[in-house]
């Protein structure tokens, strides 16, 4: 499998700009309503469409600083015509949006509350007919490494309908060859609609590792493979702390689609971390993802798997022909399989083995049989540290034979003093509101098996070492803790890893409830990362921010409307500009609907 250090993603572009970029390099801006000489050299002379200021930016380390407002694109690449229209990004250069205009430091900015669109809503209005294909199109040969930057755009109406070639394939954004660096961005409301063969509704990545950081995918479709995104033939992109909602596999009226949010594809080593997959739905296979192919090693670390939905096989996942995927610390619930012979409410396995790790199984349903986890045809899942929950919740067939350890398993069958698994209630605080804590006696405490722990390939703690057995659970606490009053009766060297994502004792520091919202932060202290946790009583926005002892910002995590139920934000303790931020005593301010509750942090160096 791949090793991957991916994190964090804008201190790397940073460093690599660093190391290129003249002392020459200067802001250029875009503002679409500025008034001034058009020249882009302030904000009053400002060049009022982002092609100008792409044109002007020539020197590495060039930044454009881009005024909220909606961009459309003007240069045709890959064919003639309007909807050949589309952006693209250079090495060296940094595109940054989010600005209201008159800011003098890139702190400054406010992507969430200053809008900036880059659509590709070309023509008439409002008629996606005759949308640009791509509204960021790299092609064969692009050759774009990290520090081509884009961070804090809202990407939308990108439509690619075509009947051939890249056409098919990704309305946001369309990489071969291409390994940008894209943060803080939405692709939002984008297609690619053919339905003969294509791929990401999107996003699309051929031969290229992008990373994403907390980006959004909203609402996209593909009538093919992956409603959001497709990795295809050798990429190893990173997605790190990335929402996946509502996007849609297969068009309407139409019985193909594959991966409601993300496929990924033969002789490709993704790496997904802290990433949310939610109401994604599918009309065949795959709710959320599909994985297919051979020589394919996605890993999925600290992901939930939420509400997805897909008709036949795979409410969540869908792993195909030899796909080798692990999950880490990953959550399944409420996943359906809707039609009466679906399969594999959660997960759906034919001719694949995917590593199952520290997981949970939660109230998904399928149509027939396998509400968890189904596996068929040479399907050998090794399943360890997990709680799968049902009477039905895995089911084998067809010559498979899942290898399933020192687990919490409801259902019958899996008692075999050999297996170490643990039957009757694993004692989750409220795993009905999305609350999967053990409580206080539960039998899953240090009675997990510590040789089962994978390698930290997405490094949580965010100190380089990627061999290193996982250090960290869901919420960031200390992997292995040992609770002295509880007897060892998992497997190794104590201090023994509990079944399930969260280490008893890891989640000190829950705070009283604040104002229409319960707040947690752990660890606190911290160094270097923490979560905070918090539970939406009803749908609403929701934004969290970081302070100094000061006042003073020093990070945006996050802003978006929520659904009801607990959700996580990853601090690694940086600041906007993606620099460590020194030891000392911070604020978190979660704001919602009105209401605010602050938390304090100490970062300890």
């Amino acid at each position: 499998m791949s090793r991957i250090h991916m994190l964090p993603v804008l201190a790397l572009a940073a460093i690599a700009l660093s190391a290129t970029s003249p002392i020459d390099a200067e802001v250029i801006y875009v503002d679409a309503s500025a008034t001034g000489e058009n020249d882009g050299s302030t904000w009053d002379d400002a060049f009022t469409d982002l092609q100008a200021g792409l044109d002007a930016a020539v020197t590495p380390g060039d930044e454009l600083w881009v005024a909220a407002g909606v961009y459309l694109p003007l240069v045709e690449v890959g064919g003639v015509g309007d909807r050949y229209r589309c952006f693209q990004l250079k090495n060296g250069i940094s595109l940054y949006g989010g600005f209201a205009g008159g800011e003098q430091a890139l702190e400054e900015r406010d992507p969430d509350s200053n809008t900036t669109t880059l659509s590709g809503d070309i023509g008439v209005p409002d008629d996606i007919s005759d949308n640009c294909y791509h509204i960021f199109y790299h092609p064969n040969d692009s050759n774009l490494g990290e520090t081509a930057v884009l961070d804090g755009f809202v990407l939308t109406q990108g439509n690619a309908d075509g009947t051939s070639g890249d056409s098919r394939r990704a309305g946001g954004m369309f990489n071969y060859d291409a390994s940008p660096t894209i943060a803080n961005c939405t692709f939002q409301e984008n297609r690619a609609a053919a339905v003969s063969s294509a791929d990401g509704g999107a996003v699309c990545n051929r031969y290229s590792s992008p990373v994403f950081e907390n980006c959004d995918f909203v609402g996209n479709i593909c009538g093919r493979y992956g409603g959001a995104v497709a990795n295809l033939f050798g990429s190893s992109p990173v997605f790190f702390d990335c929402l996946f909602d509502g996007n849609v596999g297969g068009l309407e009226g139409s019985a193909i689609g594959y991966a409601g949010a993300m496929y990924n594809y033969s002789n490709c080593a993704p790496t997904i971390v802290g990433c949310t997959f939610v109401n994604n739905s599918v009309n065949f296979d795959g709710g959320a993802v599909g994985n297919e192919g051979s020589d394919l090693y996605p890993y999925f670390a600290n992901c939930r798997f939420t509400d997805n939905t897909a008709v036949l096989y795979g409410g969540a996942v869908y792993n195909r022909s030899g796909a080798e995927a692990s999950f880490i610390q990953c959550v399944f619930n409420g996943n359906i399989g809707t039609a009466s012979n679906a399969h594999g409410g959660a997960m759906y396995n034919y001719a694949s083995s995917p590593v199952i790790t520290n997981s949970v199984f939660y109230e998904n349903v399928s149509g027939c049989v396998g509400d968890g986890i189904y596996s068929v045809q040479y399907s050998d899942a090794v399943i360890t540290n997990s709680i799968v929950m049902g009477e039905d919740g895995i089911y084998s067939g067809g010559s498979s034979e899942p290898v399933v350890t020192y687990c919490a398993i409801e259902q019958d069958g899996f008692e075999n003093p050999e297996w170490h698994n643990i039957t009757g209630d694993p004692l989750m605080v409220d795993p009905g509101a999305g609350d999967f804590h053990l409580a206080t006696g539960s039998p899953c405490i240090d009675a997990g098996d510590n040789e089962a722990l994978p390698p930290d390939v997405g490094d949580l703690d965010d100190d380089g070492d990627v061999d290193e057995a996982i250090p960290l659970d869901y919420f960031a606490g200390e992997r292995r803790q040992d609770v002295s009053d509880v007897p060892d009766t998992g497997n190794g060297t104590p201090p023994i890893v509990d079944i399930g994502i969260h280490e008893f004792g890891a989640g000190s520091g829950v705070a009283g409830p604040g104002p229409q919202m319960r707040v947690a932060i752990y660890p606190n202290p911290l160094n270097p990362v923490t979560a905070i946790e918090f539970e939406m009583i009803r749908t609403g926005r929701a934004r969290v921010r970081i302070y100094d002892s000061s006042g003073r910002l020093v990070r945006t995590l996050r802003e978006r409307i929520y659904a009801p139920g607990a959700h996580r934000v990853i601090w690694r303790t940086r600041d906007d500009a993606g620099d460590p931020v020194p030891s000392g005593v911070y604020l978190c301010e979660l704001e919602v609907d009105g209401g605010r509750s602050l938390r304090k942090l100490t970062v300890v160096r």
